[in-house]
């Protein structure tokens, strides 16, 4: 009897638990879109300031270049910052953090650096919430 309890009671101390450990799954799209695609999505995570992963509906668009936005980058291997590249990253975070809603216009891709992980899909996102 007293192993029933404790497998119980573990039971019911484990159970919501779980509930709060669930995330939301989602799949990476690292596919380009097509010209003139729209898509409504959030700011999922901010590369910098004209670089971010979107998230549309259950799927994550990562490293989305934004056009008509041109803000200082990080040169790697070095980690060498230009001027207000800071600054620049974190008004995209402030952004992010406010969880607005966006559509995502797409425009191709820019040139294919890294093949492993695909093309950077290029976008203009405009404010839903405006």
């Amino acid at each position: 009897m007293k192993k029933f309890f404790s497998i119980f009671f573990i039971f019911l101390c484990a159970a919501p638990l779980s509930l709060f450990a669930q995330e939301k799954a989602s799949t990476v799209d690292h596919k380009v879109k097509k010209t003139g695609t729209e898509l409504t999505c959030t700011i999922d995570d901010v590369d910098d300031g004209d670089t971010v992963d979107l998230r549309c509906g259950d799927t994550v668009i990562p490293a989305v270049r934004l056009l008509a936005i041109n803000t200082p980058d990080i040169i790697m291997p070095d980690n060498i910052k230009h001027c207000y590249y800071d600054e620049a990253r974190n008004v995209m975070r402030r952004i992010r953090s406010e969880k607005r809603e966006v559509t995502a216009i797409f425009y191709g891709s820019d040139l294919c650096a890294d093949s492993a992980k695909g093309c950077r899909n290029l976008a203009r996102l405009i404010d839903n919430e405006t």
